[in-house]
């Protein structure tokens, strides 16, 4: 009788199990996505949650995942490393197969100790800091590390701008992305050409004095000014250039290209130069079928954050539906071996590293628009 009420049970928690581990199987696979959110660089965080709850909702719409519904877990990094570790280990604790961010360099250089830890895949779809590039570990992204871009864009500064005394304003509160980018391009362009190089360091994240800011950039006398900063911040550097009548080259990068940009700063921002790795002009069929229906949902035009988000999302999903199983080496695995992936615009790769591989554009503000001058 006794032996007979341990096999119950016995057979009764294994019923159970059976039960909702098929539960869990049918349930929601639940992705996790980590950016900054609220404060200073918020409008990049937020656009790049936006694309992905896009993606997310468009799997969803089209079966899911093996026939399972997609649940996107946001979390808000606050752009504090400790903060993102916080949030990250939360997703990880609430059953994530995966994680989505962080879009900047320095939020993901101080979570990738974590999710190397806890072997938990994370894809960045903006991290471009070199020293996460060649390491066989379980971050990825879907963009190259900043050496290429950077390389290209002092070439460009030497070669079309004929820029021989140029100053850099650098934003430090993302300094894994602003300074590696910076210390490259400065490198290649004082070795390319008899250019001299400055620099102006400032932290977005405390009261910034924009007038002060660029008195000391124009007390160099610069033939060209380059601002590695977010967007708000680079409109207002710009309006204040435009009030001391600069009239001189403005070349800025891809953390600024952003519609608040040109709205914000009106007439100063016409003929500010951009290297990117997304053409806001193509004619690709299934980027203009994006760009319609996702404006339908969002207002504004759509800018390289939110596409490459959306590709971030589709790479991932591309890898679920292949997987044999959703644990994070197999994962892993299934990007890494894909290699080519379809991009909105045109085909890019993710080598065995996990780094992308992408071209280079050039776009201009020109007439208060973003348009291609490649």
């Amino acid at each position: 009788m006794k032996n007979h009420k341990v096999y119950l049970i016995l057979g009764m928690v294994v019923g159970m199990a059976i039960v909702f581990g098929s539960c869990e199987e049918r349930g929601p696979i639940k992705i996790g996505f980590s950016a900054t959110l609220t404060g200073k660089g918020a409008e990049f965080g937020t656009r790049c949650r936006n694309a992905a709850q896009f993606a997310v909702d468009e799997i969803n719409h089209q079966g899911g995942i093996k026939g399972r519904q997609i649940l996107l877990i946001s979390k808000d990094d606050q752009n504090s490393p400790e903060t993102a570790r916080k949030v990250d280990e939360e997703l990880i604790d609430e059953g994530v197969v995966a994680i989505i961010g962080h879009p900047t360099s320095s939020m993901s250089l101080a979570s990738v100790p974590l999710i190397n830890e806890k072997k938990m895949v994370m894809i960045s779809s903006a991290t471009s800091s070199p020293a996460l590039t060649g390491i066989d570990d379980y971050f990825l992204r879907v963009i190259p590390d900043n050496s290429a871009i950077s390389r290209e864009h002092a070439i460009y500064t030497a070669n079309t701008l004929k820029a021989k005394n140029v100053v850099c304003v650098i934003d430090l509160s993302n300094a894994g992305f602003t300074m590696t980018y910076f210390e490259n391009y400065k490198t290649t362009l004082e070795q390319t050409s008899s250019a001299t190089v400055h620099a102006v360091k400032y932290t977005s994240s405390v009261t910034v004095d924009y007038s002060a800011l660029v008195d000391q950039s124009l007390s160099f006398n610069p033939d060209c000014v380059f601002i590695i900063t977010n967007a708000i911040d680079a409109d207002m550097i710009c309006q204040h250039l435009a009030k001391r009548h600069y009239n001189k080259s403005i070349t800025a990068q891809g953390w600024a290209l952003a519609e608040e940009f040109i709205t914000n700063s009106g007439k100063s921002s016409e003929g500010v130069i951009f290297p990117v790795f997304i053409d806001l002009n193509a004619t690709a069929k299934d980027y203009l079928a994006f760009k319609e229906k996702y404006t339908r949902f969002y207002q504004g035009e759509r800018q390289w954050g939110e596409i490459i988000t959306y590709e971030t999302v589709m790479v991932l999903r591309d890898a679920l539906m292949k997987a044999k199983s959703f644990t994070p080496d197999e994962i892993k695995q299934q990007i890494v071996e894909q290699k080519i992936f379809h991009g909105l615009q045109k085909d890019f790769s993710i080598d065995k590293y996990g780094d992308g591989q992408r071209d280079v554009f050039w776009l201009k503000v020109i007439d208060s628009q973003f348009k291609s001058i490649n």
